[in-house]
């Protein structure tokens, strides 16, 4: 009978990705390829800076990228190196991309991995099983038509949701300091977000970056610095004026109704399709699809990478895994908690 392992934690320890596995028998088991692996980032033709990377050490590879903002494909250069020389040689050059990507993330990435499902082989590269689709289908079958960007990503995530779950004793919750059910929700999580399952203690603005980080790196794009982001919205002028708050009225009021709106600014994001590359985008023919009492407007043309991504997810969550929940599915609602 074929063993299966699924992926939980890595590490990095300069020199090589040890790599963390549950195997059938409840064991964790760790696995390295055996060579170094290194961290990079990317960077344009500077001739000098990229003389300094050869004298510590580091490689230069060209390779041909998006750029978020214009959508337009250029050439930079992938430096890879040991840690200490790629932080020495990245003040030579003007700018650098993805040095803040942490180095597990960047591994999976390359070697094709993801955290949170199961592999027949330590090591491999995650290649999912085949799942029911029929419920999907049923669920998201009208956004074919009219948003198939976000049916495709909505897809591939369930996809990847939807694979086989390990079994998790006491024991190895307890490991990772969780209980059994908090255990799924973890690696849940670490399925979506493809980070280890130990990240749990980072924030949650952390995982979203992280799985933005993913799709754009999917995208072919190279991920834009944080400066690069910001710019995109302070020089812009748009700095986000959130929901108004309405001071309510003192008193005792009867026949009251609760008017609740489901996943509110998710929604917002994704309907008006809100991303850093659509507000003020450059194209003439979307001036005119201005924010009400705002001087912005928003692309018609793109469909945005982060709202696609941030609607897929809530579609999944609303339309599906919450209603499954609500009928007693209870790993659908631990996914519609996560």
């Amino acid at each position: 009978m074929m063993a299966n392992y699924t992926l939980l934690d890595a590490r990095y320890d300069g020199n090589v990705v040890r790599l963390f596995y549950l195997s059938d028998g409840g064991k964790i088991e760790e696995w390295n390829e055996g060579t170094e692996y290194h961290p990079y980032f990317y960077a344009l033709r500077e001739l000098e800076a990229l003389e300094a990377a050869k004298n510590l050490g580091c490689r230069s590879a060209l390779e041909r990228r998006r750029e978020l903002f214009s959508d337009r494909e250029l050439d930079y250069y992938k430096i890879s190196g040991r840690e200490m020389a790629l932080n020495e040689v990245k003040q030579a050059f003007t700018r650098v991309w993805e040095d803040d990507v942490h180095t597990v993330e960047k591994y999976a990435f390359d070697r094709g991995m993801r955290f949170g499902v199961t592999y027949s082989n330590l090591g491999g590269s995650f290649h999912p099983m085949e799942v029911n689709m029929e419920a999907f289908e049923d669920a998201f079958r009208e956004l074919v038509g009219y948003d198939p960007v976000k049916y495709a990503l909505a897809k591939k995530f369930f996809n990847i949701i939807e694979q086989p779950l390990p079994i998790i004793s006491r024991e190895v919750a307890k490991r990772y300091r969780y209980d059994v059910d908090r255990m799924l929700q973890a690696l849940y999580l670490s399925r979506i977000t493809n980070s280890p399952i130990t990240f749990r203690n980072a924030p949650p603005s952390n995982f979203i970056k992280a799985l933005y980080y993913l799709y754009l790196k999917s995208e072919g794009y190279v991920i834009p610095t944080p400066e690069e982001f910001a710019r995109g919205e302070s020089e812009r002028g748009v700095y986000g004026k959130a929901a108004l708050v309405l001071s309510p009225e003192k008193g005792v009021f009867l026949n009251t109704y609760a008017l609740d709106y489901e996943s509110l600014y998710p929604s917002c994001i994704d309907v008006y399709n809100l991303s850093h590359e659509t507000v003020n985008c450059e194209h003439g023919e979307c001036q005119n699809n201005t924010v009400p009492e705002e001087e912005h407007h928003v692309c018609t043309i793109r469909r945005g990478k982060y709202s696609t991504l941030i609607g897929a997810l809530k579609d999944l969550r609303i339309r599906y895994y919450k209603k499954k929940g609500k009928e007693g599915d209870q790993n659908a609602r631990i996914i519609s908690e996560v």
